[in-house]
């Protein structure tokens, strides 16, 4: 096959790794066409057999100018196949219009819209009948129109990077939250408040591990919990690749924290990226209760109801040197220590034609 891999979003380049590293391991060429902001966070290690670059802003105007050279790539490259990295947007949408007739995968990243979108069912079927949500979990929450054929796909490849400075003293743990600092999606407020109150082990170390919004009421309830950069740390800018994955392989536990209000957004349909992170690195995650019925996550997870709870659990592992042998073994046994597997599993989902798997 000969890939192209569209994402006009400008996000989830996650999603791109895991996509042409299952597809090259199966001897396809694959090419990206992306926004310009994406471009450097894409390793030569990918091995991309080509690269277009588009616009981060696309007015109605570079749309259409992007369209043309999307179309025109295609035709010169000889591309028989094309993956949509992320296809819930307005955007997608115009550029579905002038797609040529192509094999077409779309990556959904809100399993919902199978359902309820008349984008979906009356405007992107034209192009797109075969879709990859997040996770079999979410096959399992979702009933997609009989149109469409869905199957899952977990992107947990990571490029791997060289762990750079600072390395983790040998007497440290860190427990990181991933993602952008911000009030709204995760309830950072309610652990400083706790941590504030309650002593931890000093060499207990929570890493905020984005940039940090200054939100005026987190950084008031950060400078008044008095663990401010010697317990809790956090980044006043935008973490490069190797930054980032370098304190992520070297975690010892992995919080979502993601507060109730937005608990429904990353529920039944959805899947916050943190998710994928611990996946791919093997980690143990610490979530709130009401995720326990996301069997994906649920042999690799230590839950919680409260902040006392999640204390309880995080001192507990402590006085263990955070060594969990049921998780590790877990993992040891589970898919998603078989990237063999997983790559044959989306590379025959891909290459099946998409009018064939419907009937």
């Amino acid at each position: 096959m000969n890939v192209l891999i569209i994402e006009l979003g400008g996000s989830h380049a996650e999603c791109i790794y895991s996509t042409v590293h299952f597809l090259t391991h199966n001897h396809c060429q694959v090419h990206v066409a992306c926004n310009e902001s994406l471009v450097r966070l894409l390793p030569e290690s990918l091995q991309l057999s080509g690269m277009l670059s588009l616009p981060d802003e696309l007015n109605f105007f570079r749309q259409i100018h992007s369209f043309i050279r999307i179309r025109k790539y295609i035709a010169e490259h000889r591309i028989d196949t094309i993956i949509i990295n992320t296809t819930e947007t307005k955007v997608v949408r115009n550029l579905s219009l002038v797609l040529p007739r192509k094999n077409t995968i779309g990556l959904v990243h809100n399993a919902r819209k199978l359902k309820n979108s008349s984008t979906f069912s009356k405007i992107l079927y034209r192009k797109i009948k075969k879709y990859l949500v997040m996770g079999d979990y979410l096959l399992t929450e979702i009933d997609p129109l009989p149109k469409y054929s869905v199957s899952s796909f977990y992107p947990i490849y990571f490029p791997k990077v060289e762990v750079l400075s600072p390395l983790k003293p040998a007497d440290e743990y860190w427990i990181t939250i991933p993602g952008t600092v911000a009030v709204e999606r995760r309830d950072y407020l309610s652990l400083v408040n706790y941590i504030s109150k309650h002593a931890f082990p000093e060499n207990i170390k929570f890493i905020f591990l984005g940039k940090f919004n200054e939100r005026k009421e987190l950084v008031m309830a950060l400078s008044d919990s008095g663990v401010w950069h010697s317990q809790i740390k956090t980044f006043d800018y935008q973490l490069g690749y190797n930054e980032f994955h370098s304190y992520i392989q070297q975690s010892d536990l992995m919080l979502p924290l993601i507060n109730s209000e937005a608990n429904g957004f990353y529920g039944n349909t959805r899947i916050s990226g943190t998710f994928n992170l611990g996946l791919g690195y093997k980690k143990p995650f610490l979530l709130n209760r009401k995720y326990e019925s996301n069997k994906d996550l649920s042999c690799f997870s230590h839950y919680y109801d409260s902040m006392e709870e999640l204390a309880e659990i995080i001192l507990h592992l402590y006085y263990q040197n955070f060594n969990d042998p049921a998780i590790q073994d877990a993992y040891q046994e589970s898919i998603f220590n078989d990237m063999e597997r997983l790559s044959i599993r989306f590379y025959d989902f891909v290459k099946t034609d998409q009018d064939a798997v419907l009937h």
